[in-house]
């Protein structure tokens, strides 16, 4: 995982896909290890 807050990951990760259930957002985060590259 980055040096990155996870709060901001997910906020950046509910940005840039539009998606809006956080909780979806963190099952899809937590299968990519929060690494968003």
């Amino acid at each position: 995982m980055s040096g990155e807050p996870r709060d901001k990951i997910l906020a950046n990760f509910m940005e840039c896909t539009g998606l809006e259930n956080v909780e979806e957002c963190i099952t899809i985060l937590e299968q990519h290890e929060w690494n968003l590259l």
